[in-house]
């Protein structure tokens, strides 16, 4: 059975119509508040690397994207010069394969060298110019063996960064900048892998060798400037 109408209910229905209009503007100061959380997580991720977080992000995107062309690079090089190594192909690829591995964790798991003490923006300037080399080994025909010992240095120094710049952010940031941190970084490098492995892969067969390992070290030179300037603190974030 309906209850008798009273005074009561209109006390009620005019406290929900109140709520009603002031729920826009809680909603309204979660999002503002989630826009000053995102502003602080750039804000500490420029702070911890040094560097303003356009340039670090373009940075590691370049990067990213150049480190997802090596194997598809590599694949076509050995295939069309058979001579830089003394071994077939596939036992070749394997070798390559495993370097990959061992060296990135390698540098993972060795703590104490003379990477130790080296920063985020070094060891990320010391990965493009290994990078480097090793696009330039590939432009003059160079031995395998040689590819080999570059590669495992690039992976080597890779292994540092990750675990060097995961510590820095457990140790500087609060759990909810961190998430916003990450998902940022995977965000970026999730973009950047294709752009490698079809565009770079890809010009390979089309254009030809020598014009993408120059667009491959146009791209280094871009992240090297991207590191190398000097930033006043206010500019960090």
């Amino acid at each position: 059975m309906r209850r008798p109408f009273s005074f009561l209910d209109v006390f009620y229905s005019y406290q929900e119509k109140n709520l009603s209009y002031v729920e826009p503007k809680r909603e309204a100061s979660e999002k503002s508040g989630k826009g000053r959380g995102f502003k602080k997580a750039l804000s500490s991720l420029g702070n911890i690397t040094g560097l303003p977080i356009i340039r670090i992000l373009g940075a590691l995107v370049i990067l990213n994207a150049l480190g997802a062309s090596i194997d598809g690079i590599l694949n076509l090089y050995i295939l069309e010069h058979p001579q830089v190594s003394p071994l077939g192909f596939g036992l070749t690829i394997l070798i390559i394969n495993i370097i990959f591995v061992f060296g990135n964790v390698l540098g993972s798991v060795i703590v104490h060298d003379f990477l130790k003490n080296t920063s985020i923006q070094k060891l990320l300037l010391l990965a493009a110019g290994l990078l480097g080399i090793f696009f330039i080994i590939l432009m003059f025909n160079l031995s395998v063996f040689v590819i080999i010992i570059v590669l495992f240095s690039i992976m080597y120094v890779l292994g540092k960064i990750n675990p060097k710049l995961s510590a820095m952010l457990m140790d500087n940031v609060d759990s909810a900048s961190l998430s916003t941190i990450l998902g940022i970084l995977n965000s970026s490098l999730t973009v950047a892998t294709p752009i490698g492995s079809i565009f770079l892969v890809g010009g390979y067969t089309l254009i030809g060798k020598n014009p993408v390992l120059s667009i491959s070290l146009f791209m280094i030179m871009v992240v090297i400037i991207l590191l190398s300037i000097r930033v006043k603190p206010k500019e960090l974030g």
